[in-house]
Formats: C-alpha cells, structure tokens, sequence
C-alpha cells in the first residue's frame, strides 16, 4: 500500500537548511526567508530571533489569509520572541511557534503534507 502524502505540485517543500539559508522545492534562497505553501520570499531581518521586532511580522496583516500555523525557525538553538512581538502576533489571532531553523523545516513539510495553511519564517541555521 503506497502511503506516499499527495503534496499539490505548486506546494513549496523544504528541502534543505544550513549556514546561509534555505532550498525550497529546488531553489536556493540565502538569508532569511517566509516560506508559504505556495511561494517563497525573503524576509528582511538581520536580528536574532530575541531581537525582531513587530514590524518583522507585519507581512502577516497583509496577506490576504493568515496562516494558521506560524512557525519560525530561530537558527541553530531555539530562542524566544520578545513578550511585545507575542502579544503583537496573539492579537492577530496567531500563535507563534519557536524553534530552531532545522526543526522548523522539518515541521512545515510535515504539516504541509497534511494540507495545513503554515507559514515557516527562517532565520539561517548559524
């Protein structure tokens, strides 16, 4: 019995992480990136994940749907927000969760496979 999940093919998988950044469904992205389940964009900070900032999560008010699952990928050792950016991303109805970059992958494909609506917003694994 084939068990194999069925990912859309416009779906962008997390293929692999290290030092300078992300591959997502063939293509290199260096720094960090927000990857959606159907596109790729960098993502514009040069914090560690305890210095961002709320303005680093605005791009979420300008979706047109929140995702319902934001995880971030914090680099090689799992970090914390600041309690302003949580209380920033709670009042807009999102739960953030943290942990470093690798894991952060890992869980994105896996609730990508199960057809969830997830954001993973990855800092570089360094």
């Amino acid at each position: 019995m084939d068990i194999t999940p069925l990912i859309p093919r416009s779906s962008q998988v997390i293929q692999a992480y290290g030092e300078t950044g992300v591959k997502v469904s063939g293509q290199d992205y260096e720094g960090s990136v927000l990857v959606f389940t159907d596109e790729v964009k960098n993502w514009d900070v040069q914090n560690q994940a305890n210095e961002l900032k709320r303005a680093d999560f605005q791009f979420l008010e300008e979706l047109k749907d929140t995702p319902e699952v934001l995880i971030v990928g914090t680099g090689t050792s799992m970090q914390f927000l600041a309690k302003d950016v949580r209380n920033y991303l709670e009042s807009l109805g999102i739960h953030p969760e943290m942990m470093d970059t690798g894991a952060a992958a890992r869980t994105y494909n896996v609730l990508l496979s199960e057809g969830r609506s997830v954001c993973a917003a990855l800092l570089p694994y360094a």
